[in-house]
């Protein structure tokens, strides 16, 4: 899952898929199969899968769908240009008019889009016609489920069994508590605290406007023109008889700032509070909050930031539960796959879909609910060293990213060494040679963990592991 991770360069696509489930509610990540991408060979790409972002306004689905139910099909609609539909799947797409010609009958679905964000801007003023993807989940009467392609009045592609176990989309949300399936989204609870704030600065700034050049009570036509003297100062010009306090006498102004900062500093609050980018999560507090106060506090904004990060750690472990499935599939030529994690060097092994056999469970574990401060991690790690979970060569190499991530065992090397022992042994390879300068008890421990002590491995595996584990103990 390391490897698709970056493979399919998830980070961008979550963040995609996030920014629409924040805005909308919910948004849908597809998975598929691209012939396109992985390693090649001289005859081309393998494919490996690739996943892609739909908005709420692109997905239709069954009636009976919840949030906690899933759909019996799902709908998916985007726009492709005329021409590219017709280049690649015929002119058939088009719907064919009494005359014999084509009717301009196609699609503006992305054109009528209000959404600043949408395809509008790159469609605008070109022909579109529809792609369909439909996909019916496994039921009693179609076990494998079903799944086809529609462009414009033409059926391309299906319909055929699901190549996975279920419709391959993920239903991300913000983490609404609604049991919609497509739910409300949490930010329409920060839409009157706005308004509320547009409001007072806009009273703000009228009271500004009427307030900051002065106001005055005159007489008809008594205040005829002013006039700027040498640049310096402004003369009022008055035509009134008698005392000119009588012709135009100045009004003074009235103040709505001690209220508007109070009203305006109150709705910030609410609406940081609502978001949860407040104080607490800038990283400031009073000298005068006791620590089980401050405690409270971030509890509080775990809190706030808690639905967001379990709905994505669900998402996320469908999409990793769909990848393996698709893995399953489509890995029908051995490739090699580099494992690249923090804490440990890149491994790599070879895989095919021999390894995905079996019983598959996989789930993304929400542990932290905010992202965790430097000087925390410093303080964990300096704590690791005094309680003598790490030495001091660990620490130092440690230090300078703050990894406390992994305390598995007091020295990296030695266990990335043991790693890929085990990973030689476990591919029939031969592995590095044992020197003296190896930690045997690290090393010992990965083979018991990983070969030895595991279930269902093969007995030469496990003999080679052992002679192994042997040599090491007679060093």
């Amino acid at each position: 899952m390391e490897y698709q991770w970056h493979q399919q360069k998830m980070q961008s696509v979550l963040r995609e898929a996030e920014f629409y489930a924040q805005r909308d509610g919910v948004s849908f990540m597809l998975t598929y199969w691209d012939p396109e991408a992985g390693p090649k060979d001289e005859e081309g790409a393998l494919g490996d899968i690739g996943s892609k972002v739909y908005r709420i306004e692109q997905a239709g689905v069954s009636p009976n769908a919840t949030a906690n139910k899933r759909p019996i099909w799902w709908v998916v609609r985007e726009a492709v240009p005329t021409m590219e539909a017709v280049a690649a799947y015929g002119v058939e797409v088009l719907e064919a008019d009494e005359s014999g010609g084509y009717s301009d009958r196609t699609s503006r679905y992305y054109t009528s889009v209000t959404n600043d964000d949408a395809q509008a801007p790159l469609y605008a003023g070109a022909d579109t016609v529809d792609r369909f993807l439909t996909f019916l989940e496994p039921n009693q009467f179609y076990p494998q489920g079903m799944v086809c392609v529609t462009v414009g009045k033409k059926l391309v592609y299906g319909p055929v069994p699901l190549p996975v176990n279920q419709a391959p989309l993920v239903r991300v949300t913000d983490g609404s508590s609604s049991p919609l399936f497509f739910p409300p989204p949490i930010m329409n609870r920060w839409v009157p605290v706005q308004q509320r704030i547009n409001t007072l600065v806009s009273k703000g700034l009228e009271s500004i406007r009427l307030n900051v050049g002065g106001r005055f009570i005159t007489k008809p036509g008594a205040v005829t023109q002013e006039t700027m003297v040498g640049g310096q100062f402004s003369a009022i010009e008055v035509r009134s008889w008698g005392n000119i306090d009588e012709a135009i006498k100045p009004v003074t102004g009235f103040s709505i700032g001690a209220d508007l900062k109070e009203f305006l500093d109150r709705e910030i609050q609410q609406f940081e509070n609502l978001s949860g980018w407040n104080d607490v999560a800038r990283g400031s507090f009073s000298s005068e909050q006791s620590g089980r106060a401050i405690l409270a506090i971030r509890e509080q904004l775990e809190r706030t930031m808690a639905p967001a990060v379990n709905a994505a750690s669900e998402s996320m472990s469908e999409w990793a539960w769909l990848c393996i499935e698709w893995a399953r599939w489509g890995y029908t030529v051995p490739r090699s796959i580099g494992v690249v994690g923090e804490n440990r060097p890149d491994l790599a092994r070879e895989i095919t879909q021999n390894d995905l056999d079996g019983v598959m469970d996989v789930y993304v574990d929400p542990e932290t609910m905010t992202v965790m401060p430097r000087a925390l991690r410093m303080y964990i790690l300096e704590d690791a060293l005094q309680k003598s979970v790490i030495d001091v060569r660990e620490y130092r190499q440690r230090m300078p990213f703050g990894f406390v991530q992994d305390f598995s065992t007091p020295d990296d090397v030695q266990e990335a060494k043991g790693k890929r022992v085990a990973e030689a042994i476990r591919q029939g390879l031969p592995p590095e040679p044992v020197i003296w300068q190896d930690d045997e008890g690290i090393q010992q421990t990965i083979l018991e963990r990983d070969i030895l002590l595991a279930a269902n491995v093969d007995p030469a595996v496990w003999q080679a592991a052992n002679q192994r584990w042997t040599e090491l103990a007679n060093q």
